[in-house]
Order: C-alpha cells, then sequence, then structure tokens
C-alpha cells in the first residue's frame, strides 16, 4: 500500500561531517557492486508499543522491546554521565533541589522539563546532576518525574528521585513513590557494550533495554518531540532516532532515490543529532484520518561501521491496513 504526496520539505544540511578513511595520498577505492535495493517493513504495532532496533548491515531487527520497558536511562561511557528519560512514554522531570528526601511529597509548584528530542546533553531534563567539584559527585538534588503515560493512554503516575552515589563504573540511586512507599536504593551498573542502561520503577531493577551500541543504527519509537509555535508544546509522535554513538545522516528531497549514488555523498552535511531522520517521513491528515507517507525524501545515513546508505519510506501501513509497520527502502552507496 503505498501513498504519494506532494508534500514538500527542503534539504536539510546539518553539521559538516568527513568522510572517513579518506587521505589525499591513497589511492582512489576501486568501483564495487553495491548489491541490490532492499526492503524491510518493521512491527511497531498499532498503539506503537514497541522500539524497534534496526541494522543496516545485516537489514535485520537486532532487538524489539516494549516501550514501557523503562523509565530512565544511565549513560555507560566515561564521558559525561548522563540520565534521560524514556521519551517514549511522554516523560519529564522537575529539580525540586538540594532538600530532604522525604519533604517532597506533591508535585505542586514544580517546573517540568522535557528531554529535547534532538539528544543534546545540555538539554536533557535530569541533565547536570553532579556538581562541581571537580568530580562527578551528586549535588544530592531530589527529581520528580512524571512517567508519562503507557500505549493505551493510561498515565503512570509520579515518582521522586535522586543520585546519592556515583563511581566510573556504577550510579547509586534512590526513588519511591511520592508518599514515600516503596522506598527503594538500588545500584545501576554500566555495562560498556551499551549506550544506556536503564531502570524500571516498576521492577526497581536495572534493565538492558538497547542492544549492544555496534550492533544497531536506527531504533523505530515513539518519542516526544518539542514543538515551540505557536506555543510550548510536548507532543508524542512517530519516527526513527540514530544511535548516537556513531552514526549520521545528511537529507534530500530534491533528488530522486534511484539517482543518488556514492559519488554525491561528498555535496552532504551530516547531523548527529538523535532525532536527525525523526517523524518528517510521513504526514497525518485529520480530515482523512490517514498517514501519508512521502518517499522523494531521501535519508543518506553512515552507519555504525562507517558505510553510507541511501534510505525512503514508502508505507506506513500493513497489508491489513493497520498503522505502525512502516516499510523502507535502502541500499548500499
Amino acid at each position: 500500500m503505498m501513498r504519494l504526496s506532494n508534500y514538500y520539505i527542503p534539504l536539510v544540511l546539518a553539521a559538516v561531517a568527513l568522510l572517513p578513511g579518506c587521505i589525499p595520498s591513497e589511492d582512489p577505492i576501486a568501483p564495487y557492486d553495491r548489491g541490490p535495493v532492499h526492503s524491510a517493513t518493521v512491527g511497531m504495532e498499532s498503539d506503537y508499543r514497541n522500539q524497534v532496533y534496526f541494522d543496516l548491515g545485516t537489514g535485520t531487527v537486532v532487538a524489539q522491546r516494549p516501550i514501557t520497558g523503562w523509565d530512565l536511562g544511565f549513560s555507560s561511557g566515561d564521558s559525561l554521565p548522563l540520565i534521560i528519560l524514556n521519551s517514549a512514554q511522554i516523560m519529564a522531570a522537575a529539580d525540586a533541589g538540594p532538600i530532604a528526601f522525604d519533604a517532597i511529597t506533591s508535585t505542586s509548584g514544580l517546573l517540568w522539563e522535557y528531554d529535547h528530542p534532538s539528544g543534546h546533553p545540555d538539554s536533557m531534563s535530569i541533565g547536570k546532576w553532579w556538581s562541581d567539584d571537580g568530580g562527578f559527585s551528586s549535588r544530592n538534588h531530589v527529581y520528580v518525574v512524571d512517567r508519562g503515560v503507557n500505549p493505551a493512554g493510561k498515565k503512570l503516575g509520579y515518582r521522586k528521585f535522586m543520585v546519592i552515589g556515583y563511581t566510573n563504573n556504577a550510579y547509586t540511586v534512590r526513588f519511591a513513590d511520592m508518599d514515600g512507599l516503596h522506598d527503594t536504593t538500588v545500584t545501576v551498573e554500566k555495562d560498556r557494550q551499551m549506550n544506556y542502561i536503564g531502570l524500571s520503577f516498576d521492577t526497581g531493577a536495572a534493565v538492558a533495554y538497547e542492544p549492544q551500541t555496534p550492533s544497531w543504527d536506527i531504533v523505530f519509537t515513539r518519542y516526544t518531540h518539542i514543538f515551540y509555535e505557536p506555543e510550548f508544546t510536548p507532543y508524542s509522535v512517530t519516527g526513527v532516532l540514530l544511535n548516537t554513538a556513531g552514526a549520521a545522516v545528511a537529507v534530500d528531497s530534491l533528488r530522486p532515490f534511484a539517482e543518488i549514488a556514492a559519488a554525491d555523498i561528498a555535496q552532504y552535511s551530516f547531523s548527529t543529532a538523535r532525532d536527525g531522520v525523526g517523524y518528517n517521513w510521513k504526514t497525518f491528515y485529520i480530515d482523512k484520518s490517514e498517514f501519508v507517507v512521502h518517499p522523494h525524501i531521501v535519508y543518506i545515513l553512515r552507519d555504525m561501521e562507517g558505510f553510507y546508505y541511501k534510505l525512503h519510506f514508502i508505507d506506513f501501513y500493513d497489508s491489513n491496513g493497520n498503522k505502525g509497520f512502516p516499510t523502507f527502502e535502502y541500499q548500499t552507496l
């Protein structure tokens, strides 16, 4: 089921990225067979309950996880120890300041913030939880987390949360219901094979919700987009996010998919923003209650191994007319 439209999105140019492995003294790489155009469909389901991780090199779904399987994500790298929200649930957080954990019993007067979909470290709602003492010791701020909603639209409630300890290998955190029930202290150990390790407020335990970092390039998921006009509005959208540990993307809506070749890569500027692919490859028309996909929007993706692909979407419905089943074509450049 292919849906075409004259919808137009201009060529997106972001941060410039140099081609890997190109040194002036080297001989040009000999041409080789890029292979055929491949087609794939992923099943997010009609309520977008699944986060589906895909690897372009193998053409396979690496993992499929329920969006409700985790609440907070803890960076497993050796750089900034960031904590992110599960934006698939439209989560938000508020910094209540350096006060006693037991003193927070209400959400009244709190200022809610959302993680920006770009994934930039300065745009996270919890953000800089550590002090400026030359290390990463906790500021002892208490955060209140709005857990958002599940796929059925049911509100998941609130938790208060704080970091009480950190080493290069683990986070120690405390969380509880707003009335103090289910007060839990847990250690979230890093796994260097993954970008983030999750924490579930439901189970009170760490959870490996992401596949190993080198094994996937993009994830199909619901996430929170921030609209600023006509007013600030966090809104749930369905789209594609990048593996920010190495993937990058450029967008071309002017040249047909079939005409884009390896020789064109140098003309593009690539972005490593997490929402570089995003959701604009489709539009929802309220009058028809229907999503229309825009095949003329072509994404040039650099995968985790440094190879380049062109990709465009051709459908959002399965053969039975159920939404939430993106179909896309892609080819190695």
